[in-house]
């Protein structure tokens, strides 16, 4: 079942809950820009203002659309949104946990590096993810907050879970 909002979303929406409107966001951020996707990553943060306004307008001029700035629950936008989103997981929906920030939070630990821990691109979750070994971090391409595979194994190198010649294992 793909992505669903219970309110309008956009100029003269409803724009409540902010779950509405972070669902369009994200599904916006899924259609490449050649495709009527917004040309910089819209924050995924609830906040329906001129910038996912001007992301929904552009994507409804691209594809066909009444152009009104505004996604309606089961409307001809929010079909469309669904259809063209390249959304790597459509039954998944979104969580609350979104509202603690924007989807790209610049300057914040994360991406999957070693005891960092916050949302990257493509994590509009803000939960733990699989990046780089032992990192908490949101990396790209984990929405679900899946922890990471551990780190490294003592003496262990190149991810092999065996000690390996020359990765710091006595006798070898």
């Amino acid at each position: 079942m793909p992505k669903n909002i219970g309110g309008t979303v956009g100029r003269g929406g409803r724009n409540f809950p902010a779950l509405d409107v972070m669902t369009v966001q994200y599904l916006l951020n899924c259609v490449p820009a050649a495709a009527g996707g917004p040309m910089q990553e819209l924050a995924v943060d609830g906040a329906a203002g001129p910038k996912t306004i001007a992301a929904i307008e552009k994507f409804q001029r691209g594809n066909g659309c009444v152009c009104d700035g505004r996604v309606d629950p089961g409307g001809a936008t929010l079909r469309n949104l669904q259809a063209r989103a390249n959304d790597p997981y459509p039954n998944q929906p979104l969580s609350p946990a979104a509202a603690k920030g924007p989807a790209n939070p610049f300057g914040q630990k994360g991406f999957g590096q070693p005891g960092g821990k916050g949302g990257g691109p493509g994590d509009p979750f803000g939960q733990k993810g699989f990046g780089q070994p032992g990192g908490k971090g949101g990396s790209p391409g984990d929405p679900f907050g899946q922890k990471s595979g551990g780190g490294m194994p003592p003496g262990g190198g190149g991810g092999f879970p065996f000690p390996q010649k020359g990765g710091g294992a006595k006798g070898y």
